[in-house]
């Protein structure tokens, strides 16, 4: 349940900060919003859509003209500056898109683990396979079937 005294805009991006901070196993970072101060007076500036300070565990983000969506995606984005000190670049990319998908996590030692991706039950590619056989086979006969019907028109023609 939303707290009063914060946005909608805040609350999601709280609920996605703690979500992402359980989900990498990492302290949740505090979280400053456009035009709030931190403890040493740093503010967010206008350049930027969030700032990532790792040392001090906080994330500044910049709530005006963005989506709730662009929003996570701007907290994903800090988050893998956060959780995995890496410089933007593919590698960072492929860290972003990973872990907006849930599909890799933090062991706390630096490690980062893809989960396989599920493979099918044997019978069910089979039945697939299957039904794609069927299929071909029927292309298959039209396509024979005009073939003749062709043939025979060139008989007629020739004879």
């Amino acid at each position: 349940m939303k707290p009063p005294g914060i946005s909608n805009k805040q609350f999601a991006v709280l609920c996605e900060a703690r979500d992402l901070s359980n989900y990498l196993g990492i302290p949740m970072p505090d979280i400053y919003f456009d035009k709030q101060e931190d403890e040493r007076g740093r503010h967010l500036t206008r350049r930027f859509l969030g700032e990532c300070y790792s040392l001090e565990n906080q994330i500044m983000i910049k709530l005006r003209m963005q989506t709730i969506s662009a929003l996570r995606s701007t907290l994903t984005h800090e988050f893998v500056h956060l959780a995995f000190s890496i410089e933007h670049g593919i590698r960072f990319e492929q860290y972003i898109k990973f872990l907006s998908s849930r599909s890799l996590f933090f062991d706390g030692r630096g490690l980062v683990t893809e989960f396989p991706k599920p493979r099918p039950d044997k019978s069910q590619v089979l039945t697939e396979l299957e039904a794609k056989l069927r299929k071909t086979d029927s292309k298959i006969k039209r396509f024979n079937t005009y073939r003749k019907k062709l043939l025979r028109k060139i008989k007629r023609l020739e004879s």
